[in-house]
């Protein structure tokens, strides 16, 4: 099975809002920049919502992160741990990037 490189939800909700998916990446670390602490998918899509009124699903969410991590995005170191007392993921931007 081959899986897609594109993420359809995410590019839906950039689209239907007048957003490039490059836009959304980069709205994505502008939150994670504001404050380096980490954050729980949940978190990052309600400040979307409030900040830029931009509507996305926890797997987009992650799936952002997950380009951030990309030459092609910058590079960023995107931390993953376990929330303690739970069995969900957290994340934080690391200021260094990966050469």
């Amino acid at each position: 099975m081959v899986q897609a490189t594109f993420d359809y939800e995410a590019g839906q909700a950039a689209k239907e809002q007048g957003l490039a998916l490059s836009t959304l990446n980069e709205i994505v670390l502008d939150l994670m920049q504001r404050a380096r602490v980490w954050y729980m998918p949940f978190e990052l899509v309600r400040a979307l919502k409030i900040d830029y009124d931009i509507l996305i699903s926890d797997s987009s969410l992650t799936a952002r992160l997950r380009d951030l991590r990309k030459p092609q995005y910058g590079s960023h170191i995107i931390e993953k741990r376990r929330r303690e007392g739970s069995t969900a993921y957290e994340y934080r931007l690391n200021d260094r990037r990966e050469a």
